[in-house]
């Protein structure tokens, strides 16, 4: 596997600049950044679990960027489909595709096909986990 290249490393320090778009996506001073190496549920998905999984995935991403931890942007120079610039995002030294795997409010991002996130393995999983599980 080839070494990643970073163009940009921002630390995050200006609060009232960040937003949290969805489960993979933040605003932070005006520009829109797909986080790399994992996919969340849409909030404009096909079904009601993803639309519920995917407040689950934003309301679990704005909880680690609270001020009280590291946050740093590794912006890898290039664009998704959307436009949008693609950056691996680090929460006290842990990437935070790492995390949403690990906790289910993410699937691993390939260029191929994910479950649904409205098959029942996933819903089952993820609805099931109690808050004690995701911290």
């Amino acid at each position: 596997m080839g070494r990643i290249e970073f163009r940009d490393e921002i630390v995050i320090q200006d609060d009232q600049a960040l937003r949290v778009l969805g489960g993979d996506t933040i605003e932070y001073r005006d520009v829109h950044y797909r986080l790399a190496g994992f996919d969340a549920p849409e909030r404009r998905g096909g079904s009601p679990q993803e639309k519920r999984m995917a407040q689950i995935a934003a309301f679990r991403l704005a909880w680690l960027l609270k001020p009280h931890n590291s946050r740093v942007l590794k912006v890898l120079g290039k664009r998704d489909k959307y436009g949008r610039s693609v950056a691996q995002l680090l929460v006290n030294g842990e990437d935070v595709a790492v995390v949403a795997v690990r906790e289910l409010w993410g699937q691993p991002y390939t260029k191929g096909r994910r479950a649904s996130w409205s098959s029942p393995q996933v819903v089952a999983a993820m609805l099931a986990r109690s808050p004690g599980e995701r911290s």
